[in-house]
This record gives structure tokens, C-alpha cells and sequence, in this order.
């Protein structure tokens, strides 16, 4: 169940984007039907013989699966827009009823539960003397908290319903679909809205994003600890400055390539440029730094594939090799990976 926190931290405009994502891509795979299928049907006066019905047979299973995805895609589109407005709706309905709560001095749990805050019981003492007028207020005060209480959880209440329902109704849409054991870059990924949002809370806007439109990839480097081993390691490697140094390099290089072993080079790239505009140096030359580093990160995840020892002990003996550069007069050029940069000791 969502907490009032994980709510008011959901992102319903990123659901409208995915959806539009999935609409334009259902568009351009209507158009590769009909172009398929007139070229195929004008095939019957040209090519005949058992080799032409053979083409013209596969062609049809070819089609109908290809519909099949043109059509979950046009679902998914259809609960992802539902979703994106019922979410935001009751996100709105939860800002307003906490803002009101606070704005009467009660502090709000993550349940909803409201109680009166240190200020407002101080405020009270101190402006009822008589007992028995103090214990009315008390009461008072406690009736109208159980009434912003009761407000505050109905809100959560419907957005623990939208999310519920919006992930059953995008899951519902993909029901079916062949699964493979990766998903291409691009195309529609499982979802589910809340634990999502809950997993991914630590990251900044940019690889959140990246993370909302590709759940699995996301969700397999984190499971597998990619960014934790790699700070880990770094650390132990060459304790002191974390910034542009050799533990720097060795980071960035066993994250990247850890992150292409879990998922795919495209994925960690993708999740690395969304990290470098969350998290932007101010050091001349740090971010060229870590695009150099970054890139051979993954290159070392493609070549040690199913390695990860292998990973982790490569990135540290490149980062002990790495060639310290003036960071106002960088070479750009990283073709073959197989090097790590730093601009200080």
C-alpha cells in the first residue's frame, strides 16, 4: 500500500508520456501493416509456386502477431492515459486535504493520522486556564483531527485504487505477448506503478525517468546491486576523494559495466547521461571525465559478459593505469574502451 509520502511523490505526467510513447508507436507499426500487406498481396502476380505460399503462409502468422502488438499497445495507451488522470487526480485530492491539516497545526503520518503538533498543544495550554474549559478544547481538537484524519485517508484510500487499477489494467493490456528474456530498447516494458515508485525514490529526475520507461532494466541492475558494488569496490580499491580521482574512474567504470552486463549497452548509456544531468559536477572537466570512463565501462561489460568478478577486477587495474589529463585540453576520443582518465590525484 502507498503511504502518503510515496503519493504525493508519484508522477502521472511521466504515465501520459509513456503513453504517447506506446501511441505513436502503435502508429508507425499500422503503417508497416498495410505497407506489408499490399506488398505481400501483390505478390500472387509475380511469385507463385510452393516458395511464394510458403512466403505468403508465414506472412500471416508474421501479421498476426504483429497485430497483436499494435493492439495491446493501442490498450496500454488507453489504461496508461486513465491511469495518468485518475493518479493525478487523487494526488491533488491527498495535497489538498494534508495541506489543510497542516494548515491547522496537525502533524500527518504516513497512514494519514493526524495529530495536534507540539506548537499548536503549546498554543492551547497556554491560552486555556481553566480545566474544564482545557479539556473541552482538548476534545475539540481531537474530534477535528479524527475528521482531517478520516479526510486525509479517504484521499489515500483512492490513490492506492488508481494505482491498483491502472496496474492491472496496463499489465492486462500486455497479457499475452511473447515474453523474451530482454526487452529491446524501446519497446513497452511490465509495470507496476506502485512499487516502482518505492524502489526508485533515491534516484534523481533524470534516471527516473529513464527507470519509469524501462522497468525491467531498471529493475534487474538494481536487483543485482550494480551501483552499490561499485561504490563498494571503488572504495576499497583507493580510499579518500570520491571526486575525479581513481576511485572516481573505478566507480563509473564498474557501474557502467556491471549495468551492461545486468541489462544492455544501451540501457546503462541511456542511465548514465540521465545521472550525469541529476548529479553535475562544477570541476572543469569532470563530466568529460566520466563520459570517457563511462563509455569503457561498458565496452568492458559487452567483452566480459557473465564475468562480473572478471568486470570488477578489470575497471580496478584500469583505474590503477588510468593517465591523469589536463581536464582543459581532454582527447574525446575513446574508441576502444579499453582505457580510464582522471584529472586529479
Amino acid at each position: 500500500m502507498l503511504t502518503k509520502s510515496q503519493i504525493l511523490a508519484l508522477r502521472p505526467d511521466a504515465l501520459a508520456a509513456q503513453a504517447d510513447q506506446w501511441a505513436q508507436q502503435a502508429h508507425e507499426l499500422t503503417g508497416a501493416l498495410d505497407t506489408q500487406y499490399r506488398a505481400v498481396d501483390r505478390s500472387l502476380d509475380t511469385w507463385q509456386g510452393e516458395s511464394g505460399n510458403a512466403m505468403r503462409s508465414q506472412y500471416e502468422t508474421l501479421h498476426s502477431d504483429t497485430e497483436k502488438i499494435r493492439n495491446a499497445l493501442e490498450s496500454g495507451v488507453e489504461a496508461a492515459r486513465i491511469g495518468a488522470t485518475e493518479l493525478a487526480a487523487a494526488q491533488s485530492a491527498l495535497a489538498a486535504a494534508v495541506r489543510i491539516a497542516e494548515e491547522k497545526g496537525y502533524t500527518v503520518a504516513e497512514d494519514g493520522t493526524c495529530t495536534p503538533s507540539s506548537a499548536a498543544q503549546q498554543t492551547l495550554l497556554a491560552t486555556v486556564s481553566d480545566s474544564g474549559q482545557l479539556q473541552k478544547a482538548i476534545g475539540a481538537l481531537q474530534t477535528d483531527a479524527d475528521i482531517q484524519t478520516a479526510a486525509i485517508r479517504q484521499a489515500i484510500a483512492q490513490a492506492n485504487t488508481a494505482d491498483t487499477t491502472t496496474t492491472q489494467a496496463i499489465n492486462k493490456a500486455f497479457t499475452g505477448l511473447p515474453v523474451a528474456g530482454q526487452t529491446p530498447a524501446g519497446q513497452p516494458q511490465d509495470i507496476n506503478v506502485g512499487e516502482k515508485i518505492e524502489d526508485w525514490r533515491d534516484l534523481g529526475d533524470n534516471e527516473w525517468s529513464v527507470c519509469w520507461h524501462n522497468p525491467l532494466d531498471c529493475n534487474n541492475s538494481r536487483n543485482n546491486r550494480d551501483k552499490d558494488i561499485a561504490e563498494l569496490e571503488s572504495v576499497a580499491a583507493f580510499p579518500g576523494d570520491p571526486e575525479s580521482t581513481r576511485q572516481d574512474a573505478a566507480r563509473h567504470c564498474i557501474w557502467q559495466a556491471l549495468t551492461t552486463e545486468s541489462t544492455d549497452a544501451d540501457f546503462a548509456k541511456r542511465l548514465a547521461d540521465a545521472h550525469e544531468k541529476d548529479k553535475p559536477s562544477q570541476l572543469p572537466g569532470s563530466k568529460e571525465m566520466d563520459e570517457w570512463n563511462n563509455h569503457t565501462g561498458r565496452e568492458v561489460g559487452i567483452r566480459l559478459e557473465g564475468n562480473r568478478q572478471a568486470i570488477i577486477d578489470t575497471c580496478i587495474r584500469y583505474a590503477r593505469e588510468a593517465k591523469l589529463v589536463d581536464p582543459n585540453n581532454m582527447d574525446y576520443n575513446n574508441v576502444d574502451g579499453t582505457t580510464l582518465v582522471i584529472i586529479k590525484e
